[in-house]
């Protein structure tokens, strides 16, 4: 049986998962080297991760960098990832269905795809720091 160490209430490994956490996310706000390509090329995976035909979902990449409100305004990985992850996880977005019909994108009611999708988004981030 492995033995836990603990400090202060907490064990060391959830100590160790919160520094990375708080590594990564301090990372994430730097800002992203070729800008305008790394921003749209985010978005597109993002895209990519909600609807698994893009060009079917009749939403451009570029609705998913809108900015809701000002302190979104921002060209770090941090601000695009929760631009993205807020469009895509509230929806609201307008967008063309397949019959060419103005429609609505709606919000993820499911807590289970909502874990997911934003566990695969933050694994993305993850991802485009490593690049």
């Amino acid at each position: 049986m492995p033995i836990s160490h603990v400090v202060l209430g907490i064990s060391v490994s959830e100590a160790a998962r919160k520094q990375v956490s708080c590594e990564i996310e301090r990372k994430l706000r730097q800002p992203l080297r070729r800008r305008a390509l790394a921003v749209r090329a985010f978005a597109e995976a993002a895209l990519r991760l909600r609807f698994s035909e893009p060009a079917e979902s009749g939403m451009q990449p570029a609705q998913l960098l809108a900015c809701r409100r000002s302190e979104d305004v921002g060209d770090d990985l941090w601000h695009v990832y929760n631009r993205c992850r807020e469009h895509l996880l509230r929806g609201g977005l307008s967008r063309r269905s397949i019959t060419g019909r103005l429609t609505r994108t709606r919000a993820i009611g499911s807590i289970q795809q909502d874990v997911a999708l934003n566990g695969q988004l933050w694994d993305l981030a993850v991802q485009r720091l490593a690049a």
